[in-house]
């Protein structure tokens, strides 16, 4: 992900004119490659880091390196419509008059 900020920082802030002009000349042939495109768009906003990261997440899962919902991954807490999660409920009922 760090790699592609970067890169757009460095596209936005260049200040040299014929860099700049390469640069877009650069955009403008991805963006008349349709596979190219698509490839530069899910680079661009991150999305390609994200599923990759997914991929490898899964990879250590089913391997056993990491058990779904251990102490570093936990699950998410269970929300009901109050925005309370179950601990909060059940501390709730056990204290009911």
């Amino acid at each position: 992900m760090q790699q592609q900020t970067i890169a757009n920082k460095k596209r936005l802030e260049e200040k040299d004119l014929r860099i700049r002009a390469k640069n877009n000349e650069a955009l403008r042939r991805t963006t008349a490659d349709p596979v190219a495109h698509r490839a530069y768009l899910l680079r661009a906003a991150l999305i390609d880091s994200v599923r990759k990261w997914q991929q490898r997440r899964r990879a250590a899962v089913a391997s056993g390196k990491i058990l779904n919902g251990s102490p570093s991954h936990p699950p998410p807490p269970f929300h009901n419509g109050a925005g309370q999660t179950d601990r909060q409920l059940s501390l709730r009922r056990a204290y009911r008059p």
